[in-house]
């Protein structure tokens, strides 16, 4: 389990926040959880990989979980300067695939 501390937005390092607060969502694998915040002139990716026990509780219930980190991430951004965010959700290393729609 993730230890219970406080990281405030001046003093962590862009992906450091945002890790700490998915690792209190994660549940099962907190220590899988990877954040990677690359920053451009003015752009910034930032990608999260959590593992698949965890991906559900990450996500939440229609995804707004999953919303509120990426508005966290976009307001990590703004306070470094930056304009655009792109984020990537990953479970285990790769891009989720969308449920395929069954034919009737």
């Amino acid at each position: 389990m993730a230890k219970d501390r406080t990281v405030s937005l001046a003093e962590a390092s862009n992906g450091d926040l945002l890790a700490e607060v998915v690792r209190r969502i994660a549940p099962k694998k907190p220590e899988a959880v990877k954040v990677e915040a690359i920053e451009g002139e003015t752009t910034m990716l930032v990608t999260l990989d959590v593992a698949q026990e965890d991906a559900g509780a990450v996500i939440g219930k229609m995804g707004r979980r999953i919303q509120g980190v990426e508005a966290l991430a976009r307001a990590i951004a703004a306070k470094a300067g930056k304009r655009h965010v792109e984020f990537y959700f990953l479970i285990d290393g790769k891009k989720p695939e969308k449920p395929k729609a069954e034919k009737k």
